[in-house]
């Protein structure tokens, strides 16, 4: 997208909000920020070679865009909301960005974005987004894998302004935990350390005897499958990301 749709649904996001003047140019900044000062990436290239490259803007991953909405909702509970909405802008930049779709080898690109400079932000779809956010990382990360660019200018840039207002509901939203999450994480967090970590260990050390016994190179990787064992407590992992969001894990 353009720098002036960018900043176009920044304001629109910071007037449903009220923002001030020094918080409406920390959210706008920002989201311009990855153009004038890009995120890196490591890619491996042909021969197997890695080198630091630009993040793409169309296709960022889901990691990218995370680290600047953690970020921002680590500053919001802390208090500074001016970086916190600096970090915000970042991470609706990609979203933005990732709404336009790029067409058949990106030939009409440019033109697209154009089409969607040329209109106005649809601000109550910012603002229905915006009050129907939930207060949650895991809404805002499935939030941002149902991103789709659009072909059709209006359609892009209505999933701009969903997206970018769900997001900033989000990180912006309570910053107490909801009631009963913290003792449902204790118990899953009891649990984790009394049956899944003894059962994970468990498990290594049997395949690791094993690949010792049988001077086996198979069973040794087999060690391995306590990592993945404790992986499939999805609910500890789970719960244990909602209290980070709060910061009382």
């Amino acid at each position: 997208m353009k720098w002036r749709t960018h900043t176009a649904i920044a304001e629109a996001i910071a007037e449903a909000l009220g923002l001030d003047r020094r918080l409406r140019r920390a959210l706008s900044s920002g989201s311009i920020d990855p153009d004038r000062y890009p995120d890196v990436t490591v890619r491996v290239g042909r021969r197997g070679r890695t080198y630091v490259a630009r993040a793409p803007h169309h296709n960022p991953g889901l990691r990218l865009i995370m680290k600047h909405v953690w970020k921002a909702r680590k500053s919001y509970l802390k208090g500074d909301d001016f970086e916190a909405l600096r970090s915000l802008g970042r991470a609706l930049h990609y979203l933005q960005d990732m709404s336009v779709s790029k067409g058949i080898l990106g030939l009409s690109h440019d033109s697209k974005e154009d089409e969607v400079a040329s209109l106005s932000v649809p601000v109550k779809v910012v603002e229905e987004s915006l009050s129907s956010a939930f207060c949650s990382p895991h809404y805002v990360e499935e939030t941002i894998k149902h991103v789709r660019p659009q072909k059709d200018a209006e359609k892009a840039l209505e999933e701009a302004c969903r997206a970018s207002g769900s997001i900033v509901g989000a990180v912006l939203g309570r910053k107490n935990p909801p009631e009963g999450l913290v003792e449902e994480f204790t118990q899953a967090r009891r649990r984790y350390w009394r049956r899944t970590i003894p059962v994970a260990a468990t498990a290594s050390l049997l395949f690791l005897m094993l690949a010792l016994a049988t001077c086996n190179t198979a069973a040794a990787l087999g060690a391995a499958s306590g990592y993945v064992i404790q992986l499939l407590d999805r609910k500890y992992h789970y719960l244990r990301k909602e209290v980070e969001w709060y910061s009382v894990g």
